[in-house]
């Protein structure tokens, strides 16, 4: 009684013999550790770009506020803002 092994079909993928891969086909690898270390650097980067941003802009606000008053406009504007961050601070604490 003889039994027949089914033939095997290796795996276009996988080495010949336990093989160790070629160079020709390790280039994925560097490639892939060049990608991590951009996408890396572009997220650890994007919170300092936004701030440079935001500043910028508040820069411009407070420019064009200023330059189209006078200074006792622009105490009195600095009184009112004053009185309404006194008052979401009191209403913070009362909601909460």
């Amino acid at each position: 009684m003889a039994t027949e092994s089914a033939p095997t079909i290796r795996s276009p993928a996988s080495p010949a013999g336990g093989r160790k891969p070629r160079l020709g086909q390790l280039w994925q690898v560097p490639i892939f550790f060049l990608g991590t270390l951009t996408l890396a650097t572009v997220c650890l980067a994007h919170p300092l770009r936004q701030r440079a941003i935001g500043r910028r802009h508040a820069r411009s606000v407070a420019r064009a506020m200023s330059a189209g008053l006078t200074r006792a406009e622009m105490e009195q504007l600095e009184t009112i803002c004053r009185k309404l961050a006194c008052a979401s601070d009191t209403s913070e604490v009362l909601v909460t």
